[in-house]
């Protein structure tokens, strides 16, 4: 309302930033404004003030109401507005006065076209100290050397000196050029964790739509026992020099219970590393198919169903933590020369430890995860007293007969709770 109404004659308005702010400064003021704020004093609820000025068209009693009553007061400001507005030229317009120089030319045209709407008359002017942060930091020592050899007196405006103007515009264009680099660096920067991010979404997608992930879980489980004992015996030494206890030890922190030693001297007797792997690999196997078959007899297709989940927390956990990692990251790498191409290459491989963090985890749960049924609550069905009474012959088109007496709705429900059969069982049909 303030800055609408800033181009009446003799308003003197005070802000602190006038560009943008989404208001025409109208010479003689702003009718529709002035309509708006009348109606308002007037008891017109905000909808109807919405609706005055749209163009829709309403069988709201309400609203033709307001749009009324809108017409009328807008006319009757307009006639004040437009005498008011031939005054305001005649003094000559609206004038702008900046205290500063932003940091964006366009920001400082954007606050001048304020006094020139649509031709309309008007003048701007900006006054600069030395001391200001624009001149001070892009161009200070140049400015004041210039001030100098001018021998220019303290309270002289500087403006009036196009060198001075000059440099004023060569410092805001070093400082749009450091902002336009600083987005793009970061703009660089959203489009690798973007890379990352549609990778790790295809992989979600593919879990929430339901799609069989065993065997890509079965491969973690792979990929597990091989790095697992490939971290503690190479093929580099012979059998006989392999240390069992540290094999069993990290076979049992990921993979195996505690105590289980399967790895034994005479199984390893002549084999080779690849040999372990795969005996290793064939015990954890079979494990995971007699738990997926115990699981999928008492409720089909369930185990499915836990590999999606497991897999998908583990996703969801590990990417919540590599996104806090690479903010983290980006805070700490804008410091230094080549900040995209450091934030690409520490990203990948920040990246590619979280999806083999997702591996491991995923394998570990699967092969560790133990399933408890509870059956006491489950109780077996109350015989009904009602039996269809079926003859069935060996034919294939034998006809089934209900030979029980059908009951009525009226009569006590069989069942014996001592209701109405059409208030107990047979209030569904």
């Amino acid at each position: 309302m303030i800055v609408a109404q800033a181009g009446k004659v003799g308003a003197v308005t005070i802000a602190t930033n006038m560009a943008g702010r989404g208001t025409d400064i109208l010479l003689g003021g702003n009718p529709e404004f002035l309509a708006k704020n009348k109606m308002k004093q007037e008891g017109f609820e905000e909808y109807q003030l919405v609706g005055a000025t749209s163009f829709a068209s309403t069988s709201d009693e309400k609203i033709i109401e307001a749009k009324n009553r809108y017409n009328e007061l807008y006319n009757e400001f307009k006639k004040e507005t437009d005498a008011e507005k031939e005054k305001v030229i005649e003094l000559g317009g609206l004038c702008i006065i900046g205290t500063e120089r932003h940091e964006s030319r366009r920001i400082d045209n954007q606050l001048r076209g304020r006094a020139g709407r649509q031709g309309d008359p008007g003048e701007s002017v900006f006054y600069i100290s030395l001391d200001d942060d624009l001149a001070r930091v892009f161009g200070g020592e140049r400015l004041r050397s210039i001030v100098s050899v001018f021998k220019m007196p303290e309270d002289e405006p500087l403006f009036q000196l196009k060198i001075i103007s000059k440099q004023i515009e060569n410092a805001q264009k070093r400082v749009e050029g450091a902002n336009f680099a600083s987005r793009r660096t970061l703009l660089q920067m959203d489009d690798v964790l973007n890379q990352q991010r549609t990778i790790i979404y295809a992989e979600r997608d593919k879990v929430l739509e339901g799609e069989n992930v065993h065997d890509e879980v079965m491969d973690m489980v792979r990929d597990l026992v091989a790095n697992t004992v490939r971290g503690e015996i190479s093929d580099e030494r012979a059998f006989f020099e392999w240390d069992l206890d540290e094999l069993n030890k990290a076979l049992e922190d990921g993979i195996f219970e505690r105590g289980t030693n399967f790895v034994t001297p005479e199984m390893v007797e002549e084999k080779s590393t690849q040999d372990v792997i795969d005996m290793v690999t064939e015990r954890v196997e079979t494990e995971i198919e007699a738990k997926k078959k115990a699981l999928n007899d008492l409720i089909p297709g369930s185990f499915d169903q836990v590999e999606r989940n497991i897999l998908l927390k583990q996703v969801d956990n590990a990417w919540v933590e590599h996104i806090d990692a690479m903010t983290i990251l980006k805070r700490e790498i804008l410091t230094q020369n080549d900040p995209v191409n450091a934030y690409k290459q520490e990203g990948f491989d920040m990246f590619e430890n979280m999806r083999d963090r997702i591996r491991d985890n995923t394998a570990k749960v699967i092969i560790k995860v133990k399933f408890q049924v509870n059956l006491k609550n489950i109780e077996k069905p109350k015989e009904q007293n009602i039996k269809a009474n079926a003859v069935q012959t060996d034919k294939a088109s034998a006809t089934i007969k209900n030979t029980q007496k059908k009951i009525g709705r009226n009569e006590p429900c069989p069942c014996g709770s001592g209701k109405k059969y059409k208030d107990c069982c047979g209030k569904s049909e």
